[in-house]
């Protein structure tokens, strides 16, 4: 019988809480304002100057206790820019990409894996590849996958003559040349060039 008035106790705490909780979100309900009349008097000025807005929005600023002069704060401390993260390294040349451009605007090694889909090699040389991408966005480096079969003048310019083959490119010139399968040692040292 005493657990049967406890349970009785719980519902009704849990009954008062939830009617609680209706009463507070009733009271927090915004009256909706009509801003239209506003928006058609300021059809013709682009222009508010901080004066009006702060006039215009003094209740929002009491309310919400936000400083609309934030004339204080420094641009330094408020428009702190964004150190770019990368979270890919390895690039597939596509059809219509520069290989040039991108070798070009790149900031550190560019290693270059020309290969073919149908190459039992170049599969497990993609495999040391995405093994050790995290290793290039680590050393700002850039792996560029080129697929013989697509982009047939490239190969042939770079006398590609077997698959895979790896070159490491730094600042335009081509530091090493690699034919055959390189394992994760070679790879992580081009990649620290």
């Amino acid at each position: 019988m005493e657990s049967s008035s406890k349970i009785d106790v719980g519902r009704t705490l849990v009954k008062g809480a939830m009617l609680c909780f209706v009463i507070a979100l009733m009271f927090l309900v915004v009256t909706p304002v009509d801003l239209s009349a506003q928006v058609q008097a300021d059809a013709g000025t682009n222009d508010l100057n901080h004066q009006e807005f702060s006039k215009r929005n003094a209740h929002v600023a009491s309310h919400a206790s936000i400083d609309l002069n934030r004339s204080h704060l420094s641009k330094a401390s408020v428009f702190k820019p964004m150190k770019a993260t990368r979270t890919r390294a390895i690039t597939k040349l596509r059809n219509d990409d520069d290989l040039f451009d991108i070798v070009d605007t790149a900031s550190g090694v560019v290693l270059i894996d020309f290969y073919a889909d149908w190459c039992g090699p170049c599969r497990k040389q993609s495999s040391v590849l995405k093994d050790l991408e995290q290793t290039a966005i680590r050393k700002n480096a850039s792996i560029i996958k080129i697929d013989v079969d697509q982009h047939q003048k490239l190969a042939k310019a770079f006398k590609v003559s077997s698959l895979p083959t790896l070159l490491v490119v730094k600042d335009g010139k081509i530091l090493e040349r690699r034919k055959g399968l390189s394992g994760h040692k070679l790879v992580t040292e081009y990649l620290s060039k």
